[in-house]
């Protein structure tokens, strides 16, 4: 899932910084969504935050990618009973995301399946578009041999996390190994295994790896719009005179 050198040229070059972008955690209810959120944005538990009774479902991180910095915003579901077009509407709003899962309740697994089904019908995208950095050969020969900004693949990009590795191996409901396969068959960028308690298995370099692509969508639209504003007077006959 990570960029490669052109990419990240492209990033250096195009990319706006300070800005927000919002990372929805999908999956069922209550299994540790905005802990795991904010251990890969911090490498903290997020248990030892202070309570705060105006909390509305949502946590910010402000995280370094490529040397910009960005502040995350982590919607998950509230009650685990938002309508359907609050769902929807939570994933509108989101530029990358995280699929979690409890490797100890079977139901969180199957659950990702409506998730993911949503996911794709917000997006009108179909699972062959999904593969995130997944692009033709012909594609990638026309932008070497041309020069032009490498694109970024049609979807939003995303990941899956397997939360609460750390509770006894004789509890899980989920084997690694369908973890792993549920991460194939979708596209995700990445398979992670975690405990949002202890930390095994997070670092930091997941979630900037994932928001890493968010900039690259961005240094793309950027990049694309400076070459046309600088090539704009070949393109229009008015605006040479």
């Amino acid at each position: 899932m990570s960029l490669n050198q052109r990419q990240q040229d492209t990033i250096r070059k195009y990319a706006p910084g300070g800005f927000r972008v919002n990372v929805p955690i999908l999956g069922a209810f209550g299994i540790g969504q905005e802990c795991v959120a904010h251990m890969l944005a911090t490498g903290e538990d997020y248990r030892e935050v202070p309570y705060d009774p105006t909390y509305d479902g949502s946590t910010y991180e402000k995280v370094y990618v490529q040397g910009k910095m960005i502040t995350t915003t982590h919607e998950s579901s509230f009650r685990g009973d938002d309508p359907e077009d609050v769902q929807r509407a939570r994933i509108q709003r989101g530029e990358a995301f995280i699929f979690v899962y409890d490797v100890t309740k079977r139901e969180s697994f199957a659950k990702l399946e409506e998730e993911f089904e949503r996911f794709c019908s917000v997006f009108n995208i179909q699972l062959t578009d999904v593969h995130v950095g997944r692009r033709s050969l012909g594609t990638r020969i026309i932008d070497k041999l041309s020069g032009r900004l490498l694109s970024p693949p049609t979807s939003p990009p995303y990941i899956l996390v397997a939360n609460r590795i750390d509770l006894p191996r004789k509890d899980w409901a989920v084997t690694p190994e369908e973890g792993q396969a549920f991460c194939e068959r979708i596209g995700a960028g990445a398979f992670v295994q975690m405990s949002d308690l202890t930390g095994e298995g997070s670092s930091k370099d997941i979630l900037v790896d994932l928001l890493s692509h968010v900039l690259f969508r961005k240094a793309y639209a950027a990049g694309v719009r400076d070459k046309k504003s600088r090539f704009s007077k070949y393109l229009d006959p008015g605006a040479r005179e």
